[in-house]
């Protein structure tokens, strides 16, 4: 079973390849970013972590909205993340002051700093960090004086032109989601 473990209960390792994401439902394009930071750990001999938030970060940001439906709990997700072969689902409290932090910030005090990181395996069209400022041009630009590699996961045309995202599943699906929040997600996201 892939760990879960808090970011303040993470241990340093620098030989260490992530993705960072809420991942609330694995769709196809997850899929594919998950399998090649599987890959890149076994090909390098580091461990691999998937880096994710809670609650969902459009909670925080957009406190007022009626909330969001989630299609897995963390517990699901770390299920699904141990069939694919990741080692650690590691989860950071997002909090408004969290939200706070530039893309930099967050990649040197948190992914550099306290987890550790060789390679950053970043998904198509991927941006984080307050006003979602980060993205791979900014991982390419920090790479070098945080010694770490940038890897693009390739994505499908397909995926590229039609989705899915977490959100798209969620309008696309809602009678699959339950009032209750968190209970009865399909296994892995349907493809569309």
């Amino acid at each position: 079973m892939t760990e879960i473990c808090y970011i303040d209960d993470i241990i340093y390792q620098k030989d260490t390849v992530l993705t960072v994401g809420t991942f609330d439902g694995i769709h196809q394009g997850h899929l594919s970013l998950m399998k090649r930071l599987v890959q890149k750990a076994k090909q390098h001999t580091c461990r691999s972590v998937v880096v994710s938030f809670d609650p969902h970060p459009r909670s925080i940001i957009h406190a007022g909205d009626d909330g969001i439906k989630l299609l897995t709990t963390l517990e699901e997700r770390s299920r699904h993340l141990s069939e694919i072969g990741v080692d650690v689902l590691c989860v950071i409290p997002f909090t408004r002051d969290f939200s706070l932090q530039n893309s930099e910030e967050f990649v040197t005090n948190i992914l550099s700093a306290k987890i550790g990181l060789s390679y950053f395996i970043i998904g198509y069209d991927h941006h984080f960090g307050k006003n979602r400022d980060g993205n791979a041009q900014t991982l390419q630009k920090m790479a070098p004086h945080l010694n770490f590699e940038v890897c693009n996961a390739q994505v499908s045309l397909r995926l590229r032109l039609c989705g899915p995202s977490d959100k798209s599943l969620r309008e696309v699906c809602p009678h699959q989601l339950p009032n209750r929040v968190r209970r009865d997600p399909p296994q892995f996201a349907p493809r569309m």
